[in-house]
Order: C-alpha cells, then sequence, then structure tokens
C-alpha cells in the first residue's frame, strides 16, 4: 500500500501513444499477455514530462476481462505475487543516453517496487521501480525511442504478439525489420535451445499465429524466410504502417508553441524519404529549440538530394540527416542566401498557412 511520500496518480487520462527506449525493446525479456496489458496500462499513464514514477491505480477491469469476475480477480491475485518480484534482463543504458554499438551489456533489473492488488476495490496499485526510469522517462531529451498505439497493444491475445508488436514498431517508417533466426528468438525471450532446430514448430506456433493477430493492427505484415541451402537463417517482417503524430520537442516551459515544432509539409516529405521519427525528433530540437540551423536550411538540404537522383545513395533519408545535422552543406546554403533565386516552389509556412511561391535557392 502506498505511503504518505510517493505521488499518487488515480485516473489520470490515459495517453493515445505509448513509449519505451529502444534498449529496452530489444532486451531478451517476455511478459504473459495478461502482465503485458497491466504494463501497457501503466505506460499510458506515464507523461513525456514526466521526471519520477508516479504510483498509479489501475482498475482490474481495464486490463482483464470480467466476464467471468470471480476467476478474473483471483488470477490477478496470483499474477500479482509473480510479477511483484520479477527481473527483466535489461541492456544497459550509457550515460549518454545512446546505446553503443558493440560490446552492449545486460544487468537484471526489478520491474516494480510497489505492486498491490487492494481487495475490495479491484484494483492494482503500482509503481515502477527507479531504475527503469532511463527506459522509460524524458525519452524524448535521448532521442533513442519507439511510440507504439495504446489501442492497438490493448487488443493483442498472446505475450509474443505484444512483444513483436514493439519490435516491428521500431521500425515502423523503415517498413521492413530483418532478424536472423537464433537473435529473434533471443529477443523474443526464449532460452538459447528454445526451438533451436525446429524452425518449422517456430513458425507455426509462433509467427503464423502472431501473423494473425497483427493482422487486425496497424502493424499488419508478411515475411519471408531467409535460408542458407535448406536450413531457415532468418525472417524478414514486412509491413506499411500509419505514421504516428511526431512528438513536441522539450523546451523549458515544458509548452509547445508553435515555433517549436517543424512545418507539417516538411516533417511528411522528411518521412516519405525514410528519416526516422527518432531522428526528426532530434531535427526538431536542433531547428527550434537549440537553433542550431534554421528550418530553411533542412529544406535546403532536401532540396539538393532531390537533384542528386542519379547518385547512388543506399539511404536517402539517412543521407539527409547527415547533412543536416553536420551542417554539412551549411557554407553552401549561407552562399546561396545571396545568391539569385533560380528555382520557384510553394510550400507552408512555420504555421501551416499558404505562403505561396517562394523562391528557394538553387544548390550549386
Amino acid at each position: 500500500m502506498i505511503d504518505g511520500t510517493q505521488t499518487l496518480a488515480i485516473g489520470f487520462p490515459s495517453e493515445e501513444i505509448v513509449r519505451q527506449h529502444n534498449a529496452m525493446i530489444n532486451s531478451p525479456f517476455n511478459l504473459a499477455s495478461t502482465e503485458w496489458r497491466l504494463f501497457t496500462c501503466i505506460l499510458a499513464r506515464i507523461r513525456p514530462t514526466d521526471t519520477e514514477f508516479a504510483v498509479h491505480v489501475i482498475p482490474v477491469s481495464e486490463f482483464m476481462d470480467l466476464s467471468s469476475s470471480n476467476w478474473a480477480y483471483e488470477y490477478v491475485r496470483d499474477m500479482k505475487s509473480s510479477l511483484a518480484g520479477r527481473t527483466l534482463q535489461l541492456e544497459i543504458i550509457p550515460e549518454t543516453g545512446k546505446r553503443s554499438k558493440s560490446g552492449r551489456t545486460h544487468r537484471d533489473i526489478p520491474l516494480f517496487s510497489l505492486l498491490d492488488y487492494v481487495e475490495g476495490k479491484g484494483c492494482i496499485e503500482a509503481q515502477l521501480n527507479h531504475q527503469v526510469m532511463p527506459y522509460l522517462l524524458e525519452l524524448t531529451r535521448g532521442g533513442q525511442f519507439t511510440r507504439s498505439v495504446v489501442q492497438e497493444l490493448k487488443s493483442l491475445k498472446s505475450s509474443y504478439a505484444h512483444k513483436l508488436y514493439w519490435l516491428l514498431s521500431e521500425y515502423r517508417f523503415r517498413g521492413e525489420r530483418t532478424f536472423t533466426y537464433s537473435d529473434l528468438r533471443y529477443r523474443l525471450g526464449m532460452s538459447e535451445n528454445e526451438y533451436a532446430d525446429r524452425f518449422n514448430n517456430f513458425k507455426a506456433r509462433i509467427i503464423d499465429k502472431v501473423q494473425l493477430e497483427l493482422a487486425r493492427t496497424d502493424l499488419a505484415f508478411t515475411y519471408q524466410v531467409l535460408r542458407t541451402g535448406k536450413k531457415a537463417t532468418g525472417v524478414v517482417f514486412r509491413y506499411s504502417a500509419r505514421p504516428l503524430p511526431l512528438d513536441p520537442a522539450p523546451s523549458a516551459t515544458k509548452t509547445v508553441l508553435e515555433a517549436d515544432i517543424l512545418p507539417t509539409e516538411l516533417v511528411e516529405q522528411l518521412r516519405a524519404i525514410g528519416v526516422s521519427q527518432d531522428s526528426i525528433a532530434e531535427l526538431t530540437r536542433d531547428a527550434c529549440q537549440t537553433k542550431r540551423y534554421p528550418v530553411d536550411y533542412i529544406w535546403y538540404v532536401l532540396n539538393k538530394s532531390k537533384q542528386n537522383v542519379k547518385t547512388k545513395i543506399k539511404s536517402v533519408g539517412g543521407w539527409v540527416f547527415k547533412l543536416v545535422r553536420n551542417r554539412s552543406l551549411f557554407d553552401e546554403y549561407e552562399r546561396s542566401l545571396t545568391a539569385p533565386a533560380a528555382a520557384a516552389t510553394s510550400r507552408p509556412t512555420a504555421a501551416g498557412a499558404p505562403a505561396g511561391k517562394k523562391k528557394l535557392p538553387r544548390p550549386r
């Protein structure tokens, strides 16, 4: 039960979007389906501006089907007992907040500091462990996080469907994610030997069943089995997911103004060439918060990429992102401001209103 020193959050309206650090998503753990739904209810109560974990009061009816209420409440009591002491093997996040590309290490971290079933009230009181804070709080400042849709997650029935939904959602804007067979089993929380030599069983019992569940969500997928000879060595998941609304860039006053976000058309064009949600958030911070470069510089680089259609570039989105963030063309951009404008185009102003035709500098 709670004491007088803890922040209590009762009935806080759930958000449509929930967030996790990519290090948590890719860590080798899984939860039972009801545990996932409870965890989703907690995530939905975390605001992007929160700096500490509150105690949340969650009605059992929010994450359980109460058509057989006696059984449901008994199940929740048993689940609470097992989940209260659960530790998750999580990838350690460096102080920079950025995941290291090599030599990643993991440690076991308790998920909850408080988890109680309140007899007679039909609700759970829950507070996440403070050691989990880097994985769930103030993620818009670090950049390496993934967002998912609450209602989609609540519709899922199996634990593997929950886990794979998050893994695919990380690559939402690419529309494709490839795993080696061993890596996929690892990220789904399976032991080293589980299904190791039984891909056909894995395909039928895991992938095919998850595919049926996710077919009713915004991450419906097809997949291709990769083989070396006759041996299955990997899986490619392909999907066409709807884009999620962009998180507002954080500001010192925690308020969002029109000047704090990139123009809608610019965001849509960046998405169209493959710039990820995380990268767009970084560009938003640079242009709208820290003022490392103006928004027009992003437009300039974007126009430059369209004029280099003959250049062989593996990832146009990644190329544009690096050119902007590294200010690689900034001197050229500034020189172009004093050069005669040779090309005219139209686009909305930062506030989204039509600005008519505006002459943009032609890259030299």
